[in-house]
């Protein structure tokens, strides 16, 4: 007698096409495996990594991996686990896995997450260097260093000017991922326009309550297992460093690569084992829509 099995005919998963990584201060970066359109996910971590390159060199921070996420909690935009240890995004709108949140968005939510490697709670502190994040980061597009090797520079060596370099990566996303990063006064914004400066703080610190309104722990399932993580290894930098060393690329400045903080003491890491023994993580973030 023949029995006929079933048999199951999966599709082959994704060829996932590596972006170019110029951030050498983030260890690794994961999209979720069981969601739509992972391309286009891996696509925006590699940019907001990208964007993010000069400012994490000029301040010394470093992440081990940058992960996207989806939380149930549909006001989770993000979260810092053991100040670096994981920086984790709300890539796709709530209830929208098909719909990802626009790069303004997605930058935004990186700065706050990067602040939290060096300030755990949303006061006062936290805040003022949030918006310091904001105002280096845009002196340092306006100055042109776009990268870490300093003004308009590729690692094939070509010379380009800071918009041709954004512009090139930004094509390969959707458009409605291009966008800046806009701080508080800014002319970009149309509903900004007409309003005087008190106002304007007034808005703003009405937004900061909100976040820590948001600010508790994440529920159940919010936090990605690593099976359900399709890791990326960052690229070899020795290879690029060593072609860029030996070409005539001009670094950044020693004014723009200074580290204010030098005297300050950061907070040591907690994932660091002790004993033998594996220590719980600590969620120290949560960022949240106003």
């Amino acid at each position: 007698m023949v029995i006929k099995g079933k048999f199951s005919r999966r599709a082959p998963p994704p060829k996932i096409k590596l972006p170019r990584l110029m951030n050498p201060f983030i260890g690794s970066i994961a999209a979720l495996k069981k969601r739509p359109r992972q391309q286009e996910a891996i696509d925006l971590l590699y940019e907001v990594a990208n964007q993010v390159a000069p400012l994490m060199q000029y301040y010394g921070l470093k992440v081990k991996m940058l992960q996207e996420m989806y939380p149930k909690n549909d006001n989770l935009l993000g979260l810092n686990i053991n100040h670096g240890s994981k920086i984790q995004l709300r890539l796709r709108r709530a209830g929208e896995e098909n719909s990802f949140l626009s790069m303004d968005e997605l930058i935004g939510t990186m700065l706050h997450e990067l602040v939290h490697n060096t300030r755990g709670p949303h006061d006062q502190v936290f805040f003022a260097k949030l918006d310091e994040y904001f105002d280096k980061k845009m002196e340092l597009e306006s100055k042109g260093i776009t990268t870490i090797w300093g003004k308009g520079e590729k690692l094939g060596g070509d010379r380009l000017t800071p918009a041709q370099i954004r512009q090139a990566r930004l094509t390969k996303l959707d458009k409605k991922f291009q966008g800046g990063v806009h701080r508080l006064g800014g002319n970009d914004d149309p509903s900004m326009k007409g309003k005087t400066l008190q106002e304007l703080v007034r808005e703003a610190t009405i937004r900061r309550i909100e976040v820590q309104k948001w600010c508790h722990d994440p529920d159940v399932g919010d936090v990605p297992n690593d099976d359900e993580l399709e890791v990326v290894m960052k690229q070899d930098y020795d290879r690029a460093l060593n072609k860029k060393r030996s070409q005539s690329a001009e670094p950044l400045r020693e004014e723009d690569h200074k580290r204010p903080d030098k005297g300050v003491k950061r907070q040591e890491s907690e994932s660091s084992q002790q004993g033998g023994k594996t220590p719980e993580i600590e969620v120290i973030d949560l960022t949240s829509d106003d």
